[in-house]
């Protein structure tokens, strides 16, 4: 076959067997924060970032949020159209303009020497590779490989171009690590083969027909070892320097990429991605992304690929292990698939809206039958198919029931109108046919029974006939039993069983029951085991069981497909596996499920999904988790530097983010602050606050867990907040030392003010002795023994007597109150009406006096010192009034001055306190002290108390300004 003609059954092939959808994808453009649609590459970084170049600057990409960085952030340009990680994690950008910049550690540098490259026949540079040495090597667009070392830029391979038809040749070299390719010249001892060894690499030889600046080159080696490599549309597969496989494109190859199942994809300008499966590039591949040139290619970590084109943006698919058919692909009117059957390679399959196909099935593709028609009307939407043993195809909803494969109307009985939900063939051949009422059984195309003639009329959705012929029947009341002619309930007290039946399957010696809200109740003689959402189920709302090949389960539910096989370590306990949209699957909602050739075929809400169920798996990968920032009082932190804090510094805030891309919405989080909580605690929030932490040490760690329920290695912080200085052993010590000395300082002032107050008492008792001295001095008592002795001399008995009694009741008085330090003011104004009667007997009433209280006053409730007030009076009498030449008069009075002091006022009109001094000054052995020991003691009891008592003695003057008298005032703290 010419080259000619094999391009032309390729193409034909392609348009003919090649279309296919992805089941499920996510297409993110600039509406989502990338920040242009048109994507020239991407890459994922070693953290798990997806980067890409696009027209308007280059994105980095979380899962959650497109970080963009354009000129201003740094970029020499923003038309940025090549991307490459290098072995220190520098993220490199290739720009249109042919500058040459790299991302690192949060910056983005500008290479100096790009300048020294880039030449208006170069265009720009499209490869770009960095050894582990720091080397760079940059291939143009159109021609040359350049090498960047020590500061220079040294050319490394030249090219040199004829006139077409031209021969183009590329070098390839592997490094392991990077590959470099380039348009070469051949050297002098090439010897034309299409594979030369040139160098440490080859040099392959290309016939190019089309006009050279327009063609691009991509290579790879696959799992085998091979060199894939392409030229414009041109691709070739070399083998021990032979090229084993030639093929041409219709449009320039802009993608080359191999997955990690070792299927080969090939990008194609304007046409989509083509996948050879299992690497089979002469096998008819499977195309994609119709109308759309895929720039880049690339499967992620977690199995996820990612697909970048030059007009939609970015395409992000979770799997390609179901293949999904529906109105792109097939001649559908609706694609809500409602039920399956099949016979031998014919699948029949209903949708919504009355829909019915029948379809041929063709190395897994359904062809369609246009022409095929059922007998009679469809009176609604047809929830169940099923083909009999003799081969024939029951349709519910429909006028006649019965069908051959092609559609012609097989009598039944069918005297009744009805609707219907499931067929179900039992041992003997019979049809059973669950309907709103209750059930029908058909023998032979005969109604042979009705349950309603049994008064069994529920609504009937599953059915199953057990070993011993008994029939279980799944209603939208619960689970019932029919044998012997009786229906009885399953059980009586069983929630599960007593709810609505979706299905009903027979799997080992176990019988499997669908509920419609509660999950799978499995019966197996007198026991019931429960597999539910708590037990790993994806939904609690089970649609469809199917047992395959009586060694596993998979169950349809409205949030997805599971696959269920028995734990053979432990009775009981299941394996479950779930599929969900980020899984492959078109849609969560799963309506049937049956097996044809050893592939399962589904029934969706999105269409056919089928799939082989040997080869589906899941890439069980532990998310990313970063600590993306910590902040310490609502300052962020650099998390990397010193975990040491003050203690006010105890607010505490953490964000992480987990790298998963599949359904990052989902992501649960687990924390704990281990010096405080040794429990995990579970949130959907990245974000944890710690306030007010106390002084210690911590270490805060987080998980994460991808919707596979797959946990994250933790990541950690640790750190310490510090006491405050009052809480450190030093400050301890110190405070220690600083209360024993203190304490030994209280005590010793204490002791001092003991022994302070031992002397201020000894110093009143010596002051109230003297005082009492005073009182009782020789003078007053020497002229009192004297009055007394006049007295009798006159045979003034009555005098004498009356003067010698109150004179020794003031003795005694006297002798008794000095024993205390204070009396009431009662006992002391006694004592002072006994001293004045004393003095005016004596001095024949050469003066008056009076005593006035204010009513306010309690004399008995008022406590005084003693001894304070009658030398006072004493004074007043001997040097004030006893001089004068005229009878004298005194007045003393007591009255509140606050309501905790008591004004005493003793005042006379003697001869005031100058003559008075001057007689004094002519007396011989006077020696005026009594006034000074009152001022004495009232100083000290001040001290002993801490209180503010005084006496003062003012000079009286009338308006002559001569001496009138004396006035004394003395204040009492009460």
């Amino acid at each position: 076959m010419t080259r000619s003609i094999w391009l032309i059954v390729f193409i034909v092939l392609f348009e003919f067997h090649s279309s296919a959808q992805f089941s499920f994808y996510r297409n993110y453009t600039v509406n989502d924060g990338l920040p242009s649609s048109k994507v020239y590459d991407m890459l994922q970084d070693r953290q798990g970032y997806f980067w890409f170049a696009t027209e308007n600057g280059v994105s980095r990409f979380d899962g959650y949020t497109f970080t963009n960085f354009t000129k201003r952030d740094g970029l020499p340009t923003n038309s940025t159209l090549k991307l490459y990680e290098d072995f220190k994690g520098r993220i490199w950008f290739l720009s249109y303009e042919g500058t040459v910049s790299y991302f690192f550690n949060g910056k983005i540098f500008i290479h100096p020497l790009f300048d020294n490259i880039i030449s208006p026949d170069i265009s720009f540079l499209d490869n770009i590779y960095v050894d582990s040495t720091d080397r760079i090597y940059l291939s143009g667009f159109k021609k040359d490989l350049y090498l960047i070392e020590y500061g220079q830029v040294k050319v490394l391979e030249r090219t040199r171009h004829g006139t077409p038809p031209r021969t183009t040749y590329l070098y390839f070299e592997d490094r392991g690590n990077g590959k470099i390719l380039c348009f070469s010249n051949p050297p002098e001892e090439y010897d034309g083969s299409e594979v030369f060894r040139h160098g440490k690499g080859v040099l392959i030889k290309f016939v190019n027909t089309e006009t050279f600046p327009r063609v691009q080159k991509f290579c790879l080696i696959n799992s085998e070892g091979d060199i894939i490599i392409s030229l414009g549309p041109e691709l070739k597969k070399i083998r021990d320097r032979e090229i084993v496989m030639s093929k041409t494109f219709s449009y320039n190859i802009i993608k080359l990429y191999e997955d990690a199942e070792n299927n080969i994809w090939v990008g194609e300008e304007f046409n989509g991605v083509y996948l050879f499966r299992n690497g089979d590039l002469n096998s008819i591949p499977e195309r994609f992304l119709h109308n759309s040139s895929v720039s880049g290619i690339l499967q992620d970590y977690e199995g996820n690929y990612w697909f970048s084109t030059t007009e939609n943006g970015i395409f992000l698919v979770p799997s390609i292990q179901f293949k999904t058919f529906n109105s792109a692909n097939l001649p559908l009117v609706k694609e809500v698939i409602l039920s399956l059957a099949n016979y031998e390679d014919l699948l029949y399959f209903s949708t919504s809206n009355k829909g019915l196909y029948k379809a041929r099935i063709i190395s897994n593709f359904p062809e369609i039958d246009k022409n095929f028609r059922i007998d009679g009307t469809i009176n609604n939407n047809i929830n169940d198919l099923m083909v009999s043993s003799d081969g024939n195809i029951w349709i519910s909803n429909t006028e006649n029931l019965r069908y051959d494969l092609n559609g012609k109307n097989i009598k039944v009985d069918t005297r009744y109108r009805h609707s219907g939900y499931v067929f179900y063939e039992l041992s003997d051949h019979s049809v059973i046919l669950g309907q709103p009422g209750g059930y029908y059984v058909y023998k032979n195309a005969i109604l042979s029974y009705s349950s309603d003639s049994n008064d069994f009329n529920y609504r009937t959705y599953a059915l199953y006939e057990n070993p011993d012929q008994s029939l279980l029947i799944g209603t939208i009341d619960g689970l019932f039993v029919y044998s012997g002619d009786q229906y009885k309930r399953y059980s009586e007290d069983n929630p599960v069983l007593n709810s609505r039946i979706s299905d009903i399957k027979s799997f080992h010696d176990e019988v499997w029951v669908g509920t419609f809200d509660n999950g799978i109740a499995i019966l197996k003689y007198d026991k019931i085991n429960y597999i539910a959402e708590n037990n790993g189920l994806s939904s609690n709302r089970i649609k469809v069981i199917f047992i395959e090949n009586n060694e596993s389960v998979w169950v349809g539910t409205n949030n997805g497909l599971n696959h269920i096989i028995p734990d053979h370590f432990e009775a009981g306990k299941f394996l479950i596996t779930r599929y969900t949209i980020w899984d492959g699957l078109p849609t969560n909602e799963i309506n049937d499920i049956i097996c044809h050739n050893e592939s399962l075929w589904l029934a969706t809400d999105m269409g056919l999904v089928t799939f082989d169920p040997q080869n589906v798996g899941k890439k069980w990968v532990q998310p990313k988790l970063s600590l993306e920032n910590v902040w310490v009082n609502d300052h962020i932190i650099l998390y990397d530097s010193v975990h040491i804090f003050r203690h006010h510094e105890n607010n505490f805030r953490f964000s992480f983010k987990a790298l998963t891309f599949k359904d990052p919405g989902n992501v649960l989080y687990t924390y704990k602050l281990e010096g405080l909580d040794n429990n995990w605690i579970e949130t959907n929030n990245p974000t944890v606050r710690l306030p007010d932490l106390k002084p210690g040490s911590y270490r805060f760690l987080a998980k994460a867990s991808s919707k596979d329920e797959v946990w994250s290695e933790p990541v950690s912080y640790a750190f310490v907040v510090n006491k405050h200085f009052t809480q450190t052993v030093a400050f301890r010590i110190c405070s220690l030392i600083v209360i024993l000395g203190a304490v030994s300082i209280i005590f010793y002032t204490i002791l001092l003010s003991q022994r302070r107050r031992e002397s201020l008492k000894q110093q009143i008792v010596l002051a109230e002795q003297k005082a009492l001295r005073s009182q009782m001095n020789p003078h007053f008592i020497f002229n009192s023994l004297n009055s007394i002795q006049h007295f009798i001399v006159d045979k003034d008995e009555k005098n004498a007597s009356s003067y010698l009694s109150n004179f020794s009741n003031l003795i005694r008085r006297i002798l008794e109150t000095s024993k205390f330090n204070t009396i009431s003011l009662r006992e002391e104004l006694e004592n002072l009406r006994l001293y004045l009667q004393l003095e005016q007997l004596r001095f024949e009433n050469r003066f008056n006096y009076s005593i006035e209280i204010d009513p306010v006053i309690n004399p008995d409730q008022i406590s005084i010192p003693t001894m304070i007030i009658q030398p006072f009076i004493e004074n007043a009498i001997w040097h004030g009034l006893m001089p004068r030449k005229e009878k004298g008069n005194m007045q003393i009075s007591f009255q509140p001055k606050s309501s905790e002091k008591l004004l005493i006022v003793i005042q006379d009109n003697g001869i005031g306190r100058e003559k008075s001094a001057i007689i004094n000054q002519k007396r011989k052995h006077h020696n005026p002290t009594g006034i000074k020991n009152i001022q004495e003691r009232l100083a000290l009891l001040n001290m002993l108390n801490k209180t503010n008592m005084s006496a003062t003695i003012l000079d009286i003057y009338d308006e002559n300004q001569q001496a009138a008298g004396t006035k004394v005032e003395i204040i009492f703290e009460i």
